[in-house]
Parts: C-alpha cells; structure tokens; sequence
C-alpha cells in the first residue's frame, strides 16, 4: 500500500478521492495497470479497499471492490473495462455523501485546518489544485492522490481529521476569514479552468482552419490536374482532326463551313466540363461513400433532404437503394391484341377517370380509362357507403389523370358498352408523364426492364430513376471493388460497377440476376468477414483459456454410470464437442442448440462436472426462477451421490438464506451455483470459477454475460438454447460461434399427436380433456392474453379461468400468468406439479422451464397469434412422460395462410423442420423480433432463398481471414471490415 503522509489514519474521505483518481488515471493509461512509485494500480486499489473493509466491516461495497481488483491484473481488457465501470458504480453513492459533508463542513472550517491543506491564501493555483480531484472537480480536505510525475507513480497524501481539538476553540471572525479564502480557491480554480477552456476552443478553432486550407489546396490541386487533362485531350483531339485533314486534302463543298462550328462546339464542350467541375469540387473526395447526395446531377439541396426520408444520405447509400421489382416494357402487349378471358399485365396511361354515387345504392362506382395509343381499356372500382362531392373528389385523386400505370387482372367485355374492361384488377401508378413522353420511349421508363424504386413523400418514381441513372454515370468509375479479380472469378461474380449497373437498369433479366448475385453476395461476405475477423481477435486477445484434462475415470464417467438412462447419440457427440474446446488452449465458442426434451441439461451437467475433476467451479444461469429451480432439483439429484453439493440463487431468497448460499459459494462449498440474473449481485462472489453455462442463452444482453464473466479470471463460456434456429440464421447470427445441435429425443419418448380445431369443435376438446383427467393425467389451457383488451379479440387467460371453473365444477383450475408474483408463480407450479390441479389455465409464461411429467394434452387457444417457434415451445410442455401426448391448436383458420402455418404444426414434431418453415414464411425479421434479434441489416438478400450465396460467403471470409488476419494484404477489404464494424469496446464484449 502507498506510504500515509501525516499523523493518524488516513480518514475514509481521503481513501475514497484516492480511489477515484487511480480510476482516472488508470482510463488515461488505457486499462494497462499502471505501476506507481510503490505499487500498481489494483495492488492499490485491493489494499485500499481492504484498509476500508476493516474500518467499515457492515459495508459489503469494499469486500466486492477487493474482489474485483484481485482478479484485475490477470484479466483481458473487456473485463477490465467492465471492472473499471463497475467500480465506479459502487464509489458514487458514498463521494455523493461525502460532496454533501463538505458543503455543510465548510462553514466550520478553522485557519488551522485551511493552512494544514494550503497556507493563509498566498498560495497560487497550483497548490489550491493540489486538493481537488482533477477530473471530478470535488474538494478533499484531507488531502488528495496524485497522478505521479514522470514514472506514474502512486502517492497518497493525508492529513487525518479523527482528533480535531482546535475545532473547539476558533471563533466566528477566524471561520469567517477561512470562508473567503476558500470562496478565493474556488474564484481562482473557475478562472484557471475558464483560461483552459478558451485556450483548448482556440486550438480547436485552429486546426479547424488548417483543415479547411488543406482541404481548399487539395480541391484546388484536383481542380488543376483535371483541367489540364481536359486541355491536353483536346490538343491531341485537334491535331488528330488538322492530321486527318491533311491526308484527306482539300475541303468539298459545304465542309468548309462545317470546320468553325465544330471547333466553336469544343469550345462549348470544355465550358461545361469545367462547370462540372466546379459543381463536383464541392467534395473533398469522389469517392461515393464520402460524397454527398447532393452532389449527383439534378438533385441539390431540396431534393437530397427528401432522399433523407429514406436514410440516403451518400451517393453510396443512392447506388443501393435497390429496386423492389422489375417492369418488363420489352414485351410488351398491347390493348389491341387483347383477347378476352386473357389475364393480363399492361402499361399505359390514364386518360379520364369520373366518379358518381349509384343511384338507390349505398355505394360509389369509379371507372379510369387507360390508353396506350393502341386502344383503350376501363377499370371499374367500387366503394361502399354515402359519398359527397369531397369524397368523390378523393376518390378520382387516387388516380390522376396523365400517370403512367400498370394495371393486371382478366380481360372481359362490358355487357352494356362492349368496351374491354379488366375484372379482379390491381392498379399500381408508376408516375406522371407529360404529353407525347409514352410516345417518346425513352430509354430509362421504356423499351426496357424497369426498376420500381421504394419511394417517399415529394419523391417521384419517374424522376429518381433519372437521378439513379445520373449517379452511375458520375461516379461509377469511382467506385472501388472490394473483392480481389481472383475470388470474382473463381466464384463467377460480376464487377462491382458492372453489377450495379446491371441491378438498376439491366437489358435482359440474365443480367438482372447476376447483379442480384453478386450484390447479395456482398451483404453475406461483409457480414461473414466481421464474424470470421472478430473470432480471430478473440483467440488472439484469450491465448491463455484455461485447458482441462479429461480423467478417464472421473466425475464424468461415474456420473454417465449413475444416470437412470443411456444417453443417445446426439447428446454423446455434442459432449465430445465441448470436452475438446474445455482441453484446448482456445477459448470456447460454443452454442449448443436442441429441441425441447432432446437432454442439453444434462449435457451441461457433464461440462460442470469436467470443471470440478480441474479444481473449478461451474455456473449455470437461467432466464426465469421456475427454470432455475428445475435445473436445480435435476442438478442435486444426480450430484448427491457423488458427494457433491449445489447451490441455488434466487432474487427472491430472504437475508439469512442468501448470505447462507454466499458463503458456501465463495468458501468453495458449494461445486455448482445454480441461478437467475441474481448471480450477477456483486456479493456473490466464487472461489475459483472455471465453467459458465447460460441457458436461454437469447434471453440475456451481453453485458449480462460480460458481469458473470468478470466474477473469474478467464472462466469458459458455454450458452444453450432450446429454441432450434435454422442453419443459415445461425451462420448470419452466430457465425462467430461454433454450433452443436442435439438433434435426437431420449428413447421412449412418444411424438406428440397434433390436431389443429375450429372453435365450434371446442366442446369435443374438452371431452377428451375430461377422459384423459379421469385417467390420471393432468392437462394446459394457454391463451394468449392475461386480461381483456378493446384493441384485441383474442381470449384472455384470467376472465377464462372464471369461465371454465363454472362451466367444469368437478376439475380443480389452477391461474398461471406473467402479472404474478415471483413466489406466486412457484406456489402456482408446485400445486401443479403436486397434482393439487387439474387444469393449469396460462399465458405464454409456461413456454421455458415447466416439466410435469403428468401432463399429457395442452389446448392452446387463438392458436394463430402465436409464431410457429413459439407453438412447439409451448406443445414441448407435454409429452415428457412415457404416455401419449396431445396438443390441440383451437383457431379461427379464415386465412390460407393460418392454414398452412398450422398444419405444418400437425405434421411434424422436429423443431428444427418447424423453425425453418417459420423462417419461410415470416422472414428473419418477424421470426426473431426487431428489438432484440441481433440481425444485421440485409437489403436484397433472403435468407431462405439465398442459403448457397451464404454458404460461398463464409467459405471466402474464412479463407481470407485464414490466409491474411489483418487483412494487410486486402486493404479495400480492411476499409470495408472498419466500416462496417461497431466500437471496440462493444466488439470484444460481443464475445463474451
């Protein structure tokens, strides 16, 4: 510990400004456990905080800051970032405590007391800065910690206030004069800081001008070089031409007078690349990610705002606002070779559109006329209810007159006119059009294959077309390729201009699908790279992982012994797997995945149990007390006969019982602590960590991780989840992790028997749930709402309960939703599970962590308001018994849709099968949910569809990092990865 200057102990002010100054000063040296004149930093962090654990042994806050140093210099640098910021959270209380002592202590300060911290007021700011805590502008009146000087060193300087005996004896006028010396520091240290403050402005003010000069220079350069390359093309132009005139000979009639126009047109020609110039020299770079929206030909200031709407910002994020679809003009069919009974998509232009009130019915009729100068052809629109002029006036708006139009449905013949109409028709307007322009064919909006572009408010279709077209033609040649000449071959991928010219404007649909290829490989490759570079980092930054032995006859073997079944297949490779990442040198990335029931508990079971034959102890967090406590009854069945204990921690758990559980984990007692986020409590502290297991692994943020993480040294991390995820998620999501999946169920298991009902077949449900209760068995009710809502016609769980317990007098109901209290919800499932119920009626709340073995058939209704993941969750709730299982999905069916989702449900029982056709039909966005999904953003590619681009993707990124980690040999792929790429600091959490 740093020397104590003065007499006495050091008081606990002095120890805590001390503190928070090595804080400092450590984030200044950048984590790097600086070493002082005497110490290191956490060798003076661990004692100071000790110094206060003896003074203040009631305080747990210092025992969990000794702890956290004690671990400091062995640890990586997220941890130790993660230690830093957690140290601070745990001094603030008490330095606010202490900030509010000083302003009442102030008033009662002797002359004494101000010389012992800086004389009688001669003294410069300097030596009145000596006493305030640089960086938290906070007074110490015993002293302060200093920085040290040109070694870093740590020093303390103290002046202890226990015996205080001139306190006594100083009068009013003596306070009083100490008062205006301290408001004359305070005076000069404000001043100090102001002068500061305007000098740094200054600075900054200046190096703001020098980078506009260099900025300017470098315009003006560019500007130079392209003017002379201008001129020296045309000389070589003209004496191409004065060249070829000679060796033709004299001129012919009526050339002569052609010679000066063409040069007066050179001259116009240079002008306007000159004013080209000057318009693009707005830019400091030409490069499409830096240049600004604005920039490209017809846009400007205006318009490049309404391009915001839509996050275009760049001429980079212009060239990928990719078209939605494609409108095929090149084959294009006519009105007039129309037959009916064709069903049909043709383009043409609307030339009248009326609207009336029908008479004697209570509904409006819209008729649009559309041309395409071949002939005409109406659309009838019906609208229902009284209308008014207004509302007729807003109905012909809908489809104004001159818009360009593609219109589809099925040709027919008006029984009353004769003329054609189109029956069943969708109308899509794809923008204003002047007279004679359809006649015109030109090139961007006809003849050709083109591109319907999202669009916003002030934006026209028609008009971003011309911008996009105008955007290429600037700054294609800018436009740098990332991937080398070789990958493109070996993989048939276009160059990059190539492809985006070829997804904007492409002349045949070949072309167009090629773009499509190589664009989408670019978003998965981007993504696969990041994945592929941060795992290297992580191996790098985590040489020393801790490397277990396998005993051959250890608490694994004894315990695969032990164990009332045989473990299948899966469960044996998936262990084999984790077994060779704890034994090797690398840190473990590892997601085990598996269906509900498959065994990944006991999986987790046997890594524990490989820890503890190390010397270690294991951890294995939960998302929800229920599943911690059935992780917990599991754990110490299996384990008691090993002469091993487990320990549970719970958020809910009294003083005496939680200090109980502390104490056995962090004397080493206790061999596996079982819990929920109450694990991360900074009292619950371990011996020696060696294994983290987290369950729900989805259901927890990274800096939840990060915390249990920092509780040991270098401990492994292995995470689990049992909601299968289909594979190219994974390899999106989780590319950095190796993924073991338990794709096999225990043996005896039966499938469970799936029937998907209407409402009207209900009471033949409850039927078959009676003669099931009669035998014996127990059974789920789960409805999607706890109580009614307005907005929603989907049955709530608490009204129902009410319902079924009159309608069923002779079954017992138990309530089980997410409003109830923790302790509660475990009374509610400990009667169920004591077969006290019947019935458990419920919301989703039971969807991870109930296992009642009893219960053998669950009927969930508004079955269509659940996803399909969410569906096999909730049926893997039954059929954990040895008798047959049954799950009935009571819905309304009035969608094709909802149809199809539910018999996917009765025809499989393979969650992996079920999360894939889910991906199908709902897109990766709506299968995770946006808020906490960790999706990256993909803008042409699909996942489902475009699972062999991915496979190619990852396969590159892991040869290129395998073949050149820093990517020096890459450098457009190394700017790539550094755009792409979030802080650091969130990088290396990420793999915690």
């Amino acid at each position: 510990m740093a020397p104590i200057v003065g007499q006495g102990k050091p008081s606990k002010e002095a120890l805590l400004v001390g503190m928070r100054k090595a804080l400092n000063v450590e984030r200044r040296s950048r984590y790097s456990d600086f070493h002082g004149k005497r110490s290191t930093f956490s060798q003076y962090m661990r004692q100071t905080a000790a110094t206060l654990a003896r003074i203040y042994p009631m305080d747990s806050t210092w025992v969990t800051i000794r702890g956290l140093f004690r671990q400091y210099p062995n640890s990586d640098l997220p941890t130790r970032i993660s230690i830093i910021q957690r140290a601070d959270e745990l001094l603030e209380p008490h330095l606010d405590i202490f900030a509010e002592q000083l302003r009442q202590r102030k008033k009662e300060l002797s002359e004494a007391e101000i010389k012992s911290q800086g004389g009688r007021g001669e003294t410069d700011i300097g030596e009145g800065a000596a006493i305030v805590d640089g960086d938290d502008a906070e007074y110490s009146p015993e002293g302060a910690i200093t920085g040290g000087d040109g070694d870093g060193g740590l020093e303390v300087a103290v002046e202890s206030d226990y015996d205080d005996p001139v306190k006594k004896a100083v009068d009013r006028a003596a306070v009083r004069a100490a008062q205006s010396r301290i408001e004359e520091y305070e005076r000069k240290i404000r001043e100090a800081r102001e002068r500061e403050l305007k000098a740094q402005e200054a600075r900054e003010r200046e190096a703001q001008q020098k980078e506009l000069r260099e900025k300017q220079e470098r315009l003006a350069r560019q500007k130079e070089i392209y003017e002379k390359e201008e001129r020296l093309a045309q000389q070589k132009e003209l004496q191409n031409e004065a060249r070829a005139a000679q060796q033709k000979g004299p001129y012919k009639d009526g050339e002569a007078q052609q010679a000066e126009p063409r040069r007066d047109e050179r001259a116009a020609q240079q002008k306007d690349s000159s004013d080209k110039q000057d318009r693009v020299a707005g830019n400091a770079s030409k490069n499409p990610e830096d240049v600004s929206v604005q920039w490209v030909k017809g846009v400007g200031p205006k318009l490049a705002a309404v391009l915001g709407k839509l996050n275009i910002k760049t001429v980079a994020e212009l060239l990928r606002h990719y078209p939605r679809r494609h409108l095929d003009f090149q084959n294009r069919l006519l009105i007039r070779d129309l037959e009916e009974g064709q069903e049909v998509s043709i383009f043409g232009m609307i030339r009248s559109v009326s609207a009336y009130q029908a008479k004697n019915r209570n509904m409006s009729i819209l008729t649009v006329v559309i041309s395409d100068n071949t002939g005409i052809i109406t659309i009838t629109r019906f609208v229902g209810g009284k209308s008014n002029k207004y509302l007729l006036d807003r109905y012909k708006a809908q489809f104004p007159k001159g818009a360009q139009v593609l219109a589809s449905g099925v040709v027919e013949r008006d029984q009353y006119k004769g003329n054609l109409t189109l029956k069943n028709s969708e109308v899509e307007i794809l923008g204003l059009v002047s007279d004679g322009e359809e006649d015109q064919q030109a090139s961007l909006h006809a003849g050709r294959l083109v591109p319907v572009y999202p669009l916003t408010d002030g934006l026209s279709l028609r008009y971003l077309r011309t911008v996009m077209n105008n955007a290429l033609e600037q700054y294609s040649r800018y436009i740098v390729d990332p991937l080398p000449e070789s990958f493109r071959e070996e993989y048939n991928l276009l160059e990059l201009t190539e492809a985006l010219r070829g997804i904007h404007f492409p002349d045949t649909p070949e072309i167009k699908d090629a773009a499509r290829r190589r664009l989408v490989f670019d978003e998965l490759f981007t993504i696969q790279l990041q994945l592929a570079h941060r795992r290297y980092q992580f191996d790098q930054e985590n040489q020393n992982a801790l490397a277990l032995t396998f005993a051959e006859d250890g608490l694994v073997t004894k315990m695969i012994e032990t164990l009332p079944f045989k473990l299948t297949g899966a469960q044996n490779r998936v262990f084999a797997e984790i077994a060779r990442d704890l034994t090797s040198s690398k840190p473990m990335h590892r997601l085990v995945q598996g269906d509900v029931g498959s065994g990944k508990t006991v999986v987790a079971l046997l890594s524990c149990l490989m820890a503890i034959d190390n010397g270690f102890q294991a951890a294995m967090m939960a998302p929800t007390e229920i599943l911690a406590e059935q992780h917990f009854r599991q754990f110490q069945r299996l384990l008691t006969p090993l002469g091993l204990k487990c320990a549970l921690v719970l958020g809910k758990q009294g003083v005496k019982e939680r200090r109980a559980v502390r104490q056995e984990i962090l004397a080493g007692q206790a061999h596996i602590a079982v819990g929920t986020h109450a694990l991360l409590e900074d009292d619950v502290e371990f011996r020696n960590l060696g294994l983290i297991v987290i369950d729900e692994q989805h259901r927890f943020g990274v800096k939840q991780r990060a915390r249990l993480k920092a509780k040991s040294l270098n401990p492994e991390l292995l995470t689990m989840t049992a909601t299968p995820i289909p594979r190219t998620l994974a390899m999106t999501m989780h590319g950095d992790l190796d993924v073991s999946e338990i794709d096999e169920l225990p043996p005896g298991r039966k499938p469970i028997e799936t029937k998907a009902c209407t409402p009207a077949q209900r009471g033949k449900v409850w039927d078959f749930i009676v003669k099931e209760i009669e035998k014996g068995r127990q059974a789920y009710v789960v409805f999607p709402l706890i109580d009614e809502s307005e907005s929603l016609s989907a049955k709530a769980a608490t009204k129902e309960f009410e319902k079924l317990k009159s309608e069923f007098p002779n079954l017992r109901f138990g309530l089980m939703h997410g409003k109830l209290k923790a302790d509660q919800k475990d009374e509610e499932m400990d009667k169920f599970r004591k077969h006290e119920y019947d019935v458990l009626v419920s919301t989703t709340v039971i969807e991870v962590g109930v296992d009642v073995p009893n219960s053998s058939v669950m009927m969930i209704e508004n079955a269509d308001r659940f996803g399909l993941a969410q569906l096999h969750q909730l049926r893997g709730r039954v059929g954990r018994g040895a008798e047959q299982s049954y799950c009935f999905l009571v819905s309304e069916m009035k969608s094709q849709t909802t149809r199809e989702r539910l018999e996917i449900m009765t025809l499989t029982n393979d969650g992996f099968v079920v999360a894939e056709k889910d991906l199908e039909l709902r897109g990766p966005g709506e299968f995770l949910g946006y808020r906490q999904s960790g999706l990256p953003d993909l803008i042409l590619a699909d996942l489902v569809k475009d699972a062999s681009i991915l496979e190619e993707a990852r396969n590159v990124a892991i040869a290129v990092v395998r073949n050149d980690p820093e990517l020096s040999k890459n450098p457009e792929l190394r700017k790539l990865l550094e755009r792409k790429a979030s802080s650091h600091e969130a990088e290396i959490m990420r793999s915690g």
